[in-house]
């Protein structure tokens, strides 16, 4: 029998979560991903456009 696992829940900050548990969103710059796309030959489609 197949597990189904929901992964629907948003990835929210909580004050009160300890300190290993608090979510860490580091943003890069769109220049950054026009490199890595270039650099791995991603077609463009993939990411967004930014």
């Amino acid at each position: 029998m197949a597990q189904i696992i929901d992964l629907i829940k948003p990835i929210e900050y909580n004050a009160g979560d300890p300190r290993f548990m608090k979510v860490k969103i580091k943003h890069k710059p769109h220049r950054k991903a026009k490199w890595l796309r270039r650099r791995f030959g991603l077609p463009f489609k993939l990411l967004p456009k930014g």
